[in-house]
């Protein structure tokens, strides 16, 4: 992941979004113990950042059961730990925070799609999930650019 982080985005002034997604969702599969099919599910509105009791910035995560009238599931909060908090290349906070500030707060999927615009910007399209089959192909492509 630092291989990955320094090759992409250290010193890059114009970074995809999708760097950052494949950045942030590695970190947080990673720390929350997830599958990419697990992560894809995942509503931005069911991501609020908090705080602990020291005032440091969180995430609490709500993963619902997959049937689609159940109001239950699990409950995951991603926090900096001891020795990573503030380092970028494997801070999982400071992965989705900087993932969510470029993404946005529109309601709909938190690992959606980009659309490239013809001014050269980027267009969200959040209602479109990132398959597995994608988010594989593109990472590992990704990650042999960066020579891991």
């Amino acid at each position: 992941m630092c291989a990955f982080f320094d090759h992409f985005l250290t010193g890059a002034d114009n970074v995809h979004p999708d760097r950052l997604l494949q950045h942030a969702a590695m970190l947080m599969a990673t720390l929350l113990l997830l599958r990419f099919d697990e992560l894809s599910k995942i509503c931005r509105e069911d991501v609020v950042r908090t705080a602990d009791l020291f005032g440091n910035m969180n995430f609490k995560v709500h993963l619902k059961d997959p049937k689609k009238t159940s109001r239950e599931g699990h409950l995951y909060f991603i926090e900096g730990d001891i020795g990573v908090a503030g380092d970028s290349r494997v801070d999982p906070v400071l992965a989705v925070a900087l993932y969510c500030l470029v993404r946005g707060e529109e309601d709909g999927y938190l690992f959606c799609r980009f659309a490239p615009t013809c001014s050269g910007a980027f267009e969200i399209r959040a209602d479109v999930r990132s398959t597995n089959k994608d988010f594989l192909e593109e990472l590992w492509s990704s990650v042999d650019d960066a020579g891991v």
